[in-house]
């Protein structure tokens, strides 16, 4: 799971880190694998190796121009840290990123948007989110409907913001009101596959998007009714993916199908 924090300057940046590291040191150990700094802004992968302690490291990055830096752990653990517009970006915050296989909470991203300098907090599935041609991130046009996104907190002035709640919290009670209709949906959707998002074994992968789905069936009359219903919730949850409209009709009317044998139990 993926932490992602956006920073306004540089003094907005050791803070957040050390949240982060209190997460991962509460995990295993208090101490990291390997400390790398970036070389060059410009070309992933350019890192050196940093021969001081950890608190060195942020102490130097504080006092210097370092362009940032890299803290590994095990188990696929790690903080980084990248400068404004890295590696071609437009974005214009330092870029503070956390991974770890365990939770990462929203009560660590109230902590988080409480810091001064800070823009956003988001936690997400796997990898970041795709927030690289936006200049700055703000609740008008954060991309709240992405797939990856878990929950996030956006400034929107002075000690507020704005939040988007675990989907998984919604998800639960609706498997379990709706059982097996719930599944079948959800196959349906992963084997059809019109976000381009089945990579085999994340079998789950539209549930968040059956959950938006199901509500919706009640005012259905047809399957041509189910087919807007998937079209609108598909491009709300996909916007940046983009939707395959080739088998939609056949899978609306699978849905359809499903609905109806669901209501005449």
């Amino acid at each position: 799971m993926v932490i992602d924090i956006g920073a306004q300057s540089r003094q907005g940046v050791v803070a957040p880190v050390r949240l982060l590291l209190d997460v991962l040191w509460s995990e295993s150990a208090r101490s990291a694998d390997k400390l790398l700094v970036l070389t060059d802004a410009r070309v992933v992968g350019a890192l050196r190796h940093f021969a001081g302690s950890l608190e060195d490291l942020l102490q130097e990055f504080e006092t210097s121009d370092l362009l940032g830096f890299l803290i590994l752990f095990g188990g696929g653990r790690l903080v980084s840290v990248y400068p404004p517009k890295c590696f071609g970006s437009v974005l214009e915050v330092w870029r503070i990123i956390g991974e770890t296989e365990q939770r990462w909470d929203e009560i660590l991203l109230d902590q988080l948007i409480g810091l001064a300098e800070i823009d956003y907090a988001i936690i997400s599935q796997d990898e970041t989110l795709d927030l690289e041609e936006l200049h700055h991130v703000n609740n008008s046009n954060f991309p709240w409907g992405h797939w990856r996104l878990i929950a996030a907190r956006v400034t929107l002035g002075r000690h507020q913001y704005d939040a988007k709640i675990d989907f998984s919290s919604k998800v639960a009670p609706l498997k379990r009101e709706y059982g097996s209709l719930f599944t079948s949906i959800s196959e349906a959707l992963f084997n059809a596959d019109p976000g381009h998002l089945n990579y085999e074994v994340n079998t789950d992968e539209y549930d968040p998007e059956v959950a938006t789905i199901i509500p919706r069936l009640s005012s259905a009359r047809s399957a041509e009714d189910v087919e807007t219903i998937l079209k609108e919730e598909l491009l709300r949850w996909l916007p940046d993916i983009g939707v395959s409209t080739d088998n939609l009709a056949s899978l609306a009317a699978e849905i359809w199908m499903l609905w109806c044998e669901f209501n005449t139990r």
